[in-house]
């Protein structure tokens, strides 16, 4: 079998792929995996490397962790509907942590929810675990940390997996700028609808909303609130 780029036999692209994990030292039980998940698509593989060369390792944890994601939205299922504050019975609410702020943003923004009679799940991202910790004095939400994360930096711990798959009505997303382990939440998650802040890059939002002007998760709850509160469902009439 040969490649349809190149037209060169894939024995010599597999001993090439090794080489090169030798190279940048990865570990042999990822090396396994790694080969294990590509094998029904080996061409997709040789395309991550010819990509990547010898880069740092992240680069390849990033590109395998986008494919498997791709490939779990196939055989995802969700049901989309479109909800304000009038129709929503449930909402979650996920953001990072690492900043004390956006816990604070996020949970300010969980009052005005319960005042509304609508229940919260809240679910928040620590990179380390001293930050951790300093959120484990805090209840109603869950953390966790990036050492959650497989090396693929899809992140798999119990309160991951529990937020993932709550059928909730509402899913808002606070955080801005790059965080694989919540765009995979946010892209996972069996919420019937989900907002977050405008982006031109690949992203599971129903509704977007552009903070481009104010760059705040404040400024983004406020715009949440607004448009949630103005925009009409045929439910709610």
């Amino acid at each position: 079998m040969n490649c349809s780029v190149c037209h060169r036999p894939w024995k010599r692209k597999f001993f090439a792929i090794k080489q090169l994990f030798h190279q940048i030292r990865l570990p042999k039980q990822i090396v396994a995996e790694l080969i294990c998940c590509y094998t029904v698509d080996i061409e997709k593989l040789y395309r991550i490397f010819i990509t990547c060369g010898v880069k740092p390792i992240e680069k390849i944890k990033q590109k395998v962790g986008r494919w498997k994601l791709k490939r779990n939205l196939k055989n995802r299922e969700r049901n989309k509907t479109f909800h304000n504050f009038n129709t929503a019975q449930t909402v979650g609410i996920i953001f990072d942590a690492t900043d004390h702020q956006n816990y604070e943003v996020a949970r300010n923004f969980g009052k005005f929810l319960n005042e509304r009679k609508i229940r919260i799940y809240g679910l928040g991202f620590a990179d380390s675990k001293e930050v951790m910790n300093f959120y484990s004095y805090y209840t109603g939400f869950n953390f966790f940390t990036i050492k959650d994360s497989n090396w693929q930096g899809i992140p798999n711990n119990h309160n991951v997996k529990d937020f993932i798959n709550k059928e909730i009505d509402i899913l808002i997303d606070l955080h801005r700028g790059e965080n694989f382990q919540l765009e995979y939440i946010s892209a996972m998650s069996k919420a019937e609808f989900k907002i977050g802040p405008f982006t031109t890059k690949p992203n599971y939002y129903d509704f977007m909303i552009d903070i481009s002007t104010n760059p705040t998760s404040d400024f983004l709850c406020e715009q949440i609130k607004h448009y949630l509160s103005i925009i009409n469902n045929d439910k709610s009439k």
